[in-house]
C-alpha cells in the first residue's frame, strides 16, 4: 500500500510498474535536466566569456567580468560585474605562527599588514571591489586550513587573477599611445599639416 501512494505521489499510475513508468520519466527529466544545463553554460559562456575561477558556489570569475548567479535557469537574473567596473582586488594572508601581508592584485604586496594573534589556522581572505550602480560595493569572502593549504590557496586566487592586472596594463599602454597619436596629430594641425577636420575626425576615431 505504501509503495502504491508512493507511485500516485510521483505522478505514476497503478498500472505502470516501477521498471516501466518511474525509471523511464527520471531518465526523461534527468536528460532534459542535462539539456538545460548546457544551454545555460552556453548562454553564460557567449555573455560572460571563458569560466576562470570559482570563488565560492554562485560566485564565479570569468574572462569578462564577476558573475553572481542566482539563477541557474534563467543567466538574465544573474549579476554580471564588467572587468572594467572592478576597482580592486586584494588577498589577505595570516599564518597559524607567522604574520604574513597582503597582497593587491594592481600595487603588489604589502608586507606585515595583516596579523591575527593567537590564531589555530591559517586564512587567507579576499576583498574584491567594484563598481554598481553609481556606488562602489564589495565581495569578500575567506578560506581557512594548514600553512601550506592557506598558500596553495593564494597562488590559485592570484594567478585567477592576474589577468585582470595584464589587462589593465593593456589599457593603460592603449591610453598612452593615444596622447601620444593626439599630440603628434595637434602639431601636424598647428604645422598646418593637417586641417581642422582631418585633425577632428582622427580624434574621434583614436577616442572611439
Amino acid at each position: 500500500m505504501g509503495l502504491m501512494n508512493f507511485l500516485k505521489d510521483a505522478g505514476i499510475a497503478e498500472s505502470e510498474t516501477v521498471g516501466q513508468g518511474y525509471f523511464e520519466r527520471r531518465k526523461l527529466r534527468k536528460a532534459e535536466e542535462e539539456k538545460q544545463k548546457k544551454i545555460f553554460k552556453q548562454k553564460m559562456n557567449e555573455n560572460y566569456g571563458e569560466f576562470k575561477y570559482k570563488l565560492d558556489n554562485g560566485v564565479h570569475l570569468r574572462e569578462k567580468g564577476l558573475v553572481f548567479v542566482y539563477d541557474e535557469k534563467d543567466f538574465t537574473k544573474n549579476k554580471f560585474i564588467p572587468l572594467n567596473n572592478i576597482t580592486d582586488v586584494q588577498f589577505t594572508l595570516n599564518g597559524s605562527k607567522t604574520k604574513w601581508g597582503t597582497y593587491d592584485v594592481f600595487t603588489g604586496w604589502h608586507p606585515g599588514h595583516a596579523t591575527y594573534k593567537g590564531q589555530t589556522k591559517a586564512t587567507v581572505g579576499i576583498v574584491i571591489y567594484y563598481m554598481c550602480n553609481g556606488k562602489e560595493e564589495k565581495w569578500d569572502h575567506s578560506w581557512e586550513g594548514s600553512d601550506d593549504a592557506v598558500l596553495a590557496k593564494q597562488k590559485e586566487l592570484e594567478h585567477a587573477f592576474n589577468f585582470i592586472q595584464e589587462r589593465r596594463k593593456n589599457k593603460d599602454n592603449n591610453n598612452k599611445d593615444i596622447v601620444t597619436q593626439l599630440k603628434e596629430a595637434k602639431e601636424l594641425l598647428d604645422g598646418g599639416v593637417l586641417t581642422q577636420e582631418e585633425f577632428d575626425e582622427l580624434k574621434r576615431k583614436l577616442l572611439n
